[in-house]
């Protein structure tokens, strides 16, 4: 089948923004300012374009930005922005779930946190209602400069979060979580041509105090199936547990071992009680590379690790730990630079480590720049829009 253009709707622009036909680009976040969960009311047949933006790494910036005084707002970044308005959405999207940040290099890390949890919601949305959407790509993957961008890997090749987090959205056998304020539905989705056997298990925490409740049961999907293995009903649960210090963690076991784990608060995180985790870690040489192994003795959210001087990539970042758990992290060896600089570049911190501005008006301000702007009215009034099924004859 040969596709003429992209979008493709019956006919040359004809149902290209409609979900019953060929592909459709959707901007409704982002350009169209909706909530990031927006996209769970789309049921596109594939999407082949829809994206969110980021700041690229600090090391990036350095090489851009001389001015140690950073301003999203300044000559630099407007420069190195091609998005109207884009840096300012950064922020406008930054403190729909969090406070703002004091530092600047905690916009960095929020905005790939914001990227990601935008780009896996929506892709794991049209991944459970497989059969009706039956593909996804986001733009972009990478940069051809030093950039403030939708990308997921920055000019000079540093993983962002979103880069991290894709393998696991996409991943063939996965499990995930579609949560409202009513309800959490915990699924398990496979795309093998073949059958899995497969361990689910939920976890309803206390941040500090660990396990409310757990259940987990043994599955069997066949090729190519989807289900839906735990119902949770949030309302029974308001009287009994403090959601603004509760979350369910999901997980995924293959032939015994833990192979995918993803959380959710039941409150957002600028609403919730998140405690002062205390990580633990070591790093040593081993087997031609770096291992770092990181505890923590309660709630972590969102941990991640950094270099300040190397670009390869860990095995693994930005993940929550429970309290009590132990996470495996490998690094190759850079050739650019001894083992020791190497180590002592890696830092491990998680949100509980940003020094917030919890100043409402702040916040309130930042999010009405962006929507009053005359460029961002228009945009949102076209992207934002959902739109009809288009007849079919």
């Amino acid at each position: 089948p040969y596709t003429p253009g992209s979008p493709i709707g019956i006919s040359h622009n004809v149902g290209v923004s409609c979900d019953n036909v060929g592909d459709t680009h959707l901007w409704g976040v982002w350009h169209g300012l909706q909530p990031m969960n927006y996209y769970r009311k789309r049921m596109t047949r594939f999407c082949s374009e829809f994206g969110f933006e980021s700041l690229p790494d600090m090391k990036t910036i350095e090489t851009f930005a001389k001015d140690k005084n950073f301003s999203l707002s300044g000559a630099e970044f407007t420069a190195h922005q091609k998005c109207a308005n884009g840096n300012d959405k950064m922020i406008y999207y930054i403190a729909s779930r969090f406070h703002l940040p004091k530092n600047f290099k905690d916009y960095i890390y929020l905005s790939w946190v914001t990227q990601s949890e935008c780009i896996s919601d929506a892709t794991e949305h049209w991944r459970r209602n497989k059969g009706r959407c039956n593909g996804s790509m986001y733009w972009q993957f990478n940069d051809c400069w030093p950039v403030c961008s939708w990308a997921s890997y920055d000019y000079f090749g540093n993983y962002k979060a979103l880069q991290y987090n894709a393998r696991h959205f996409n991943a063939p056998v996965s499990v995930s979580i579609e949560d409202t304020e009513n309800y959490v539905k915990i699924f398990a989705l496979n795309d093998l041509n073949k059958e899995v056997k497969a361990e689910v298990e939920y976890e309803i925490f206390d941040f500090e105090n660990g396990a409310h409740k757990s259940e987990k049961k043994e599955v069997s999907l066949s090729e190519l199936e989807n289900r839906e293995i735990f119902f949770i009903d949030l309302n029974k649960l308001r009287f009994r547990y403090d959601f603004k210090r509760t979350g369910i963690a999901a997980r995924l076991y293959l032939d015994e071992k833990l192979v995918m784990q993803k959380v959710i608060l039941l409150k957002k995180e600028k609403y919730s009680l998140l405690p002062k985790a205390n990580l633990d870690y070591d790093i040593k040489q081993k087997d031609g590379g770096l291992e770092i192994n990181i505890s923590t003795d309660k709630f972590a959210r969102l941990v991640r690790i950094e270099s300040s001087k190397s670009v390869l990539p860990f095995s693994d970042d930005y993940f929550d730990l429970l309290g009590g758990q132990t996470k495996k992290v490998t690094m190759k060896l850079d050739e650019t630079m001894t083992v020791k600089e190497q180590i002592e570049s890696i830092s491990v911190s998680s949100l509980c480590d940003v020094e917030f501005d919890k100043s409402k008006i702040k916040a309130i301000l930042s999010r009405l720049k962006v929507y009053f702007s005359p460029v961002n009215i228009s945009n949102a009034m076209y992207h934002g829009k959902l739109v009809k099924d288009v007849e079919v004859k």
